[in-house]
């Protein structure tokens, strides 16, 4: 009997998972700090509610991500020009190299998953992809 859809989907979101942990480690970057480094590789200066809001979580654990993450000399938060309460966050030189080596890394596993895929199979796999997503989306 075939495993059902939802066994093979979370095993998959397993193995990407600990996949990607694995090359952000060997990098020396912690949970919580790949996902921050993307979205502000692809804009700089997000306020710290914003990127609560698109990487779904909450303001509190944010702030601690973002905390470590000065410590660590990747980010730095400065307050916004036009609303003194909001804080903005920044790259610094070396969270733009993180960033980098970050965004190699996921292009490594993208390789790697789907290095027998041609094309057609990628877009159809990405049709599939984003159907799911509007499916759980409309719950």
């Amino acid at each position: 009997m075939t495993a059902p859809l939802n066994h093979l989907f979370l095993q998959v979101v397993k193995l990407h998972f600990q996949q990607a942990r694995g090359l952000f480690a060997a990098v020396g970057l912690s949970r919580g700090q790949p996902p921050v480094l993307l979205l502000l590789g692809a804009e700089d200066g997000q306020t710290q509610s914003e990127l609560s809001e698109k990487l779904q979580i909450r303001a509190a654990s944010m702030s601690t991500i973002l905390q470590r993450m000065e410590q660590a000399k990747l980010v730095e938060r400065r307050s916004h020009p036009s609303d003194h309460r909001a804080m903005q966050v920044f790259l610094t030189d070396l969270g733009r190299q993180r960033y980098q080596v970050a965004s190699s890394a996921l292009e490594q596993l993208e390789t790697a998953m789907f290095a027998d895929f041609d094309d057609p199979d990628r877009a159809q796999f990405r049709q599939f992809l984003q159907r799911i997503k509007d499916n759980l989306e409309a719950m």
